[in-house]
Protein backbone atom coordinates (compact mmCIF):
# COMPACT_ATOMS: atom_id res chain seq x y z
CA UNK A 1 0.00 0.00 0.00
CA UNK A 2 1.37 3.38 -0.72
CA UNK A 3 1.06 5.98 1.77
CA UNK A 4 0.45 9.94 1.80
CA UNK A 5 4.18 10.28 2.86
CA UNK A 6 5.18 8.40 -0.32
CA UNK A 7 2.87 10.26 -2.40
CA UNK A 8 4.45 13.46 -1.16
CA UNK A 9 7.71 12.69 -1.34
CA UNK A 10 7.10 11.13 -5.23
CA UNK A 11 5.87 14.97 -5.91
CA UNK A 12 8.47 16.60 -4.05
CA UNK A 13 10.98 14.38 -6.38
CA UNK A 14 9.36 15.50 -9.10
CA UNK A 15 9.23 19.02 -8.47
CA UNK A 16 12.96 18.88 -7.50
CA UNK A 17 13.79 17.39 -10.84
CA UNK A 18 12.21 20.03 -12.57
CA UNK A 19 14.15 22.99 -10.75
CA UNK A 20 17.83 22.13 -9.85
CA UNK A 21 17.78 18.40 -11.04
CA UNK A 22 18.08 15.10 -9.01
CA UNK A 23 21.24 12.96 -7.59
CA UNK A 24 21.49 9.45 -8.84
CA UNK A 25 20.36 8.27 -5.58
CA UNK A 26 17.83 10.72 -5.67
CA UNK A 27 16.81 9.42 -9.08
CA UNK A 28 16.62 5.59 -8.18
CA UNK A 29 14.23 6.72 -5.09
CA UNK A 30 12.21 8.25 -7.55
CA UNK A 31 11.85 5.21 -9.79
CA UNK A 32 11.21 2.87 -6.87
CA UNK A 33 8.65 4.91 -5.36
CA UNK A 34 7.09 5.32 -9.03
CA UNK A 35 6.96 1.50 -9.39
CA UNK A 36 6.10 0.84 -5.99
CA UNK A 37 2.99 3.47 -6.30
CA UNK A 38 1.77 1.85 -10.02
CA UNK A 39 1.92 -1.56 -8.76
CA UNK A 40 -0.19 -0.34 -5.89
CA UNK A 41 -2.25 1.23 -8.25
CA UNK A 42 -3.01 -1.90 -10.64
CA UNK A 43 -3.72 -4.30 -7.50
CA UNK A 44 -6.05 -1.95 -6.42
CA UNK A 45 -7.45 -2.31 -10.16
CA UNK A 46 -7.29 -5.90 -10.70
CA UNK A 47 -9.32 -6.34 -7.51
CA UNK A 48 -12.00 -3.92 -8.00
CA UNK A 49 -12.22 -5.80 -11.05
CA UNK A 50 -12.58 -8.89 -9.96
CA UNK A 51 -15.32 -7.99 -7.65
CA UNK A 52 -17.46 -6.31 -10.74
CA UNK A 53 -20.71 -8.55 -11.90
CA UNK A 54 -22.41 -7.97 -15.12
CA UNK A 55 -25.98 -7.97 -14.91
CA UNK A 56 -27.57 -10.00 -18.07
CA UNK A 57 -30.86 -8.88 -19.24
CA UNK A 58 -32.66 -12.36 -17.92
CA UNK A 59 -31.26 -11.39 -14.49
CA UNK A 60 -28.41 -13.80 -14.30
CA UNK A 61 -24.76 -12.62 -12.65
CA UNK A 62 -21.78 -13.19 -14.09
CA UNK A 63 -18.45 -12.34 -12.90
CA UNK A 64 -15.87 -10.41 -14.96
CA UNK A 65 -13.01 -12.72 -14.33
CA UNK A 66 -15.22 -15.58 -15.19
CA UNK A 67 -16.21 -13.94 -18.37
CA UNK A 68 -11.96 -13.18 -19.30
CA UNK A 69 -11.82 -16.76 -18.70
CA UNK A 70 -14.28 -17.85 -20.71
CA UNK A 71 -12.83 -15.66 -23.53
CA UNK A 72 -9.64 -17.20 -22.93
CA UNK A 73 -11.07 -21.12 -23.40
CA UNK A 74 -12.75 -20.04 -26.45
CA UNK A 75 -9.58 -18.41 -28.03
CA UNK A 76 -7.34 -21.25 -27.26
CA UNK A 77 -9.56 -23.41 -28.73
CA UNK A 78 -10.48 -21.14 -31.62
CA UNK A 79 -6.57 -21.10 -32.19
CA UNK A 80 -6.73 -25.15 -31.35
CA UNK A 81 -8.88 -25.41 -34.87
CA UNK A 82 -7.03 -23.05 -36.64
CA UNK A 83 -3.91 -25.43 -36.25
CA UNK A 84 -5.70 -28.61 -37.04
CA UNK A 85 -7.43 -27.49 -40.03
CA UNK A 86 -3.80 -25.66 -41.18
CA UNK A 87 -2.32 -29.45 -40.63
CA UNK A 88 -5.18 -30.94 -42.54
CA UNK A 89 -4.71 -28.60 -45.57
CA UNK A 90 -1.08 -29.55 -45.80
CA UNK A 91 -1.49 -33.12 -45.81
CA UNK A 92 -4.29 -32.68 -48.51
CA UNK A 93 -1.75 -31.02 -50.47
CA UNK A 94 1.54 -33.07 -49.97
CA UNK A 95 -1.65 -36.34 -51.41
CA UNK A 96 -1.96 -34.63 -54.55
CA UNK A 97 1.25 -34.35 -55.28
CA UNK A 98 1.90 -37.98 -54.93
Amino acid sequence: MITQEKIDRINELARKSKTAGLSSVEKEEQASLRQEYIDAYKASLRSQLDSTVILRPDGSKQKLSDLKKEKKEKTAAAEEDADRAAEQDEETEEDAKA
